[in-house]
């Protein structure tokens, strides 16, 4: 078993991982068998779970509720934001990417903000593959996370 911290309203909960799932609060995350499939076994969208399981399968990775929305972060920086009531998450990207994002696919993804040389995208999470999920937690770890923690993880996309 690996432990993680979840903070929900302020205080910290254990977050425990067995055999490649994760129970938080009663949510279940997406069946280990099929990693490259969301969560309903459709191929046409994913739910917030896929993005949770997606994220901590990354090192040092931790999610706070802040009530109105989910705050996903590695080394106390944050690269990811959730809404659970527009099924939404809001991703640190690369200006250019994000622009890419939005000109490509405006159905799937819209500008959030700039801030620092980086460009926030929303992800309508109903109207992306796992796989493309998957590239993007990514990206906005990796944008965030310490050299260290980067250097190690290599290229690996969590799955």
């Amino acid at each position: 078993m690996a432990r993680g911290a979840v903070e929900r309203g302020g205080e910290k909960e254990a977050r425990v991982r067995t055999r490649g799932t994760l129970s938080h609060a009663g949510r279940a995350s997406p069946d280990p068998e099929e990693p490259t499939r969301c969560q309903n076994g459709a191929v046409t969208g994913c739910s917030i779970s896929d993005l949770f399981d997606l994220a901590e399968q990354l090192p040092e990775v931790t999610r706070t509720d802040n009530g109105r929305y989910w705050r996903v972060t590695v080394d106390d920086r944050t690269f990811g934001y959730v809404w659970e009531p527009t099924r939404t998450a809001g991703l640190k990207q690369t200006i250019a990417e994000q622009l890419a994002l939005v000109a490509e696919r405006p159905d799937t993804f819209e500008v959030q903000f700039t801030s620092g040389g980086f460009g926030w995208v929303v992800v309508r999470l109903d109207r992306i593959e796992r796989d493309e999920l998957a590239e993007l937690t990514f990206e906005a770890w990796r944008l965030t996370a310490p050299a260290v923690l980067v250097e190690r993880r290599g290229d690996l996309l969590p799955r």
